[in-house]
């Protein structure tokens, strides 16, 4: 054998050998399809692909077998727009880059993160997204004044306006059977009108019918599509006022009466997240993201909030009726570029005696196995295109003699390309490597990852409000007060706002905006700042922009937006000026 056919086949050997060593996981997803891959190559003695690498595709000198005319076939097809798929990128970024070989910590953090691809990568295909079916849910119970309602007719018209004929369009009003329900159409220049129609008709009376039912009619609809686009959500606008309002304030377990009816709903929006019949067949049960916004500082926050955060929506909050229309461009922004369906991360230890703890995921679908701790998984249902999602994955380290480097995770990633949609479910695999020292490093050689040090600290500030909501269903109104004031001046001096990170900040900003709710009495929390509060978690655990009282993302430039797409962005902005343009015709 050749020289540089030795030291090739030497490399691929000891590739599959690192695999093996991290154990039958890594082995079995990488390493054995890289063995067979290997030796298809020698047996037949032609060109095979293994592994992230093609040969021919960087600028390397060893091309086993490979012909001129096979090279110069992948050059060429290199230099066609659109031949190489957009791919989702994830990267592990470890706490500290050195770990002391002898004496780990009990505890070490690794941050993943995942960005899926922009819709400008898939320039050869003519929508660049997806094409969805959007049904829009009207929960409006104690009747709508005019100016109210000719916000409604305005916000739903911009979203008629921005859906393009493959997309598909179904209204659904609170006061309507399912016969009258505006069914689901294409949104070409006659479904366009026929849905303005609708809208410009709309009348809501009182004695409308129940939060749980219309949610009930909602699936019902999505169920029955004769004909289903890669993606479906619901947008539900609701000013269905609390209740408990009319009880006792200092009553407890206010949100388990608010949520008590939830389980009636339907799985296809509201899924048994504990049931294991649902969890071994996730992305195989049709589930619709639940996108609510809840209007006025009187509606119900439990129920929106708890609805969404199990169909993977968002819940948000708005003080009025005059920002709607804002609020939902900011949403059909996300949902109109959906690149990515049915994520799945597989986490494997990288080498013998990693043992994975803890995976912190928010509203994300996670699981450990609890035989030996040694796989975890993450599944995310859909990806905006530019999104990026971070997940905080805490791993035991063994204590070993020296090895200078070696991977501490596994990381196996699977999804289908939307936009494609050709049922592909595509591949990939890296590790997450880190470095043994046998002695102490430099502090400033080995400092905590400012990535793992902001989502560690947003992970606190939430689990706060957390404890917060649940001291108030409990301890009461005041014992809630008086946990989260006590929060406030810890949170100003952890290193991550110490370190003006941005997204600390708004946390920051958020919860003093809760505090200022109740500093106003029990009334005014129950009006507004719990809404706040939820709207602040929904976003969080999600990592998807909500609105949160009388700001919308994008309408104000200087402010910082959280978890904001350059599309969510635009679309925010695309309403500002034709509202300003249409505002200037009038006069």
């Amino acid at each position: 054998m050749a020289d540089h056919e030795s030291v090739e086949s030497d490399d691929k050997m000891r590739k599959v050998a690192r695999r093996m060593a991290g154990g039958l996981p890594t082995y079995k997803y990488g390493g054995l399809a890289y063995a067979l891959s290997t030796l298809s190559s020698y047996d037949m003695q032609r060109i095979t692909t293994t592994g992230r690498r093609v040969h021919g595709a960087e600028d390397v000198p060893l091309q086993p077998y490979g012909t001129p005319n096979a090279m110069e076939m992948l050059r060429m097809s290199r230099t066609v727009q659109g031949s190489r798929v957009p791919r989702v990128a994830v990267k592990g970024i470890p706490e500290r880059p050195f770990v002391i070989a002898t004496a780990p910590p009990e505890k070490f953090y690794v941050l993943v993160r995942i960005k899926a691809p922009s819709m400008t990568q898939y320039r050869d295909h003519p929508l660049q997204r997806a094409p969805i079916d959007l049904l829009i849910a009207l929960d409006f119970s104690e009747g709508i004044e005019k100016p109210a309602l000719d916000h409604v007719r305005d916000a739903l018209a911009f979203v008629i306006d921005n859906l393009e004929p493959s997309d598909r369009l179904s209204i659904l009003s609170s006061c309507a059977s399912p016969e009258k329900v505006f069914p689901f159409r294409r949104m070409s220049q006659q479904g366009q009108e026929a849905a303005k129609d609708t809208v410009n008709t709309l009348v809501f009376t009182k004695g409308a019918t129940k939060f749980v039912d219309i949610l009930t009619v909602a699936a019902l609809v999505l169920e029955q599509r004769r004909y289903l686009n890669p993606a479906a959500f619901i947008i539900l606008l609701s000013d269905r006022r609390d209740t408990t309002n009319t009880l006792p304030l200092a009553l407890e377990n206010v949100r388990e009466m608010a949520i008590s009816d939830l389980e009636e709903l339907p799985i296809a929006v509201y899924p048994p997240r504990e049931s294991s019949d649902y969890i071994n067949n996730y992305f195989e049960t049709p589930v619709f993201p639940v996108y609510a916004f809840g209007i006025g500082k009187h509606h119900e926050p439990f129920a929106l909030h708890e609805v969404c955060s199990a169909t993977g929506g968002t819940y948000s909050y708005l003080e009025n009726y005059e920002i709607l229309r804002d609020a939902i461009a900011c949403r059909i922004g996300a949902l109109l570029s959906v690149v990515t369906l049915q994520f799945c991360l597989t986490l494997t230890r990288g080498t013998a005696g990693v043992n994975i703890l803890d995976i912190h995921s928010g509203d994300f679908y996670n699981n450990i196995c609890e035989e030996d701790k040694s796989i975890g998984e993450i599944k995310v249902r859909h990806l905006f295109a530019d999104e990026t999602k971070e997940f905080l994955i805490a791993v035991s380290l063994p204590a070993r003699r020296l090895k200078p480097k070696e991977a501490c995770l596994g990381l196996v990633w699977t999804y289908k390309d939307s936009v494609l949609n050709d049922g592909r479910e595509h591949l990939y695999c890296d590790t997450v490597d880190i470095y043994r020292t046998l002695i102490e490093p430099h502090p400033m050689s080995n400092r905590v990852h400012s990535d793992v040090i902001r989502t560690r600290a947003c992970l606190y500030f939430s689990l706060r409000i957390h404890d917060a909501i649940r001291t108030y269903e409990t301890k009461g109104f005041i014992k809630a007060r008086e946990f989260l004031r006590n929060q406030i001046s810890e949170i100003k001096e952890s290193e991550s706002v110490s370190n003006e990170d941005k997204l600390s900040i708004w946390m920051l900003i958020q919860i003093q905006e809760v505090v200022r709710t109740m500093l106003e009495g029990s009334r005014s929390f129950k009006n507004g700042g719990i809404a706040v509060a939820l709207s602040t978690l929904s976003s969080h655990d999600t990592q998807t922009t909500t609105i949160l009282g009388s700001e919308v993302p994008g309408t104000v430039v200087h402010l910082f937006q959280p978890y904001g797409t350059p599309n969510t962005m635009a679309m925010v902005t695309k309403s500002i000026l034709q509202l300003h343009s249409s505002t200037r015709a009038h006069h």
